[in-house]
């Protein structure tokens, strides 16, 4: 059994598939594909690639930061907004800073991942919010506010045509709204 400070295992890296003994793990860096982990199967083959994007993540981007007493972005109550993010990561030239939305570079499968913050008291107990991305429909997360600190995470996968927007929006159940601390988006493209 490991030991809290043992060395942890290192992982050859290989430049080809020769030589990988059935069973063995390595880091596959050929110098052209991005490096990934391989294993030849103890009879010998190894499975094939899945399609990789060059780059991952292809887009992370985010408002506010790390204190929960400052408000980012005020959202208006009782209908769906736009948090209006910025981009801290890009790598594929997706994102529409005049409409503040991310456009899929080529068409495939995405998943994307949401964060959300309300500053801290900001909601009573008992309102109704909700996080997603593009609409409303069953991939929507909706939760209720505590009286202290109101986060939400969500995920999903999407379909993606070639220009199709992606943007991260929400919901609060109160006529007032409520002010957010902090959001995020992540855009990964799996397939």
């Amino acid at each position: 059994m490991r030991q809290i400070g043992d060395a942890l295992p290192t992982v050859p890296v290989v430049t080809s598939l020769n030589g990988l003994l059935p069973g063995q793990v390595a880091l596959l860096d050929n110098g052209t594909d991005p490096p990934r982990l391989v294993r030849r199967r103890l009879d010998g083959s190894v499975p094939a690639f899945v399609n990789a994007v060059s780059q991952w993540p292809m887009l992370i981007a985010s408002l506010g930061g790390e204190d929960g007493n400052q408000t980012a972005q005020h959202v208006d109550g009782m209908s769906f907004q736009r948090i209006l993010l910025a981009p801290t990561v890009d790598t594929h030239s997706g994102w529409d800073a005049q409409n503040r939305r991310y456009l899929a570079p080529e068409a495939g499968t995405y998943r994307i991942e949401m964060k959300m913050r309300v500053k801290d008291s900001g909601l009573p107990q008992g309102v109704s919010i909700g996080l997603g991305a593009c609409d409303s429909g069953p991939s929507f997360l909706w939760s209720v506010s505590n009286a202290n600190r109101e986060g939400l995470m969500n995920q999903r996968v999407m379909a993606l045509n070639k220009g199709d927007e992606v943007y991260l929006m929400c919901y609060i159940d109160r006529p007032s709204g409520a002010d957010l601390a902090a959001a995020e988006m992540t855009i990964d493209k799996i397939r």
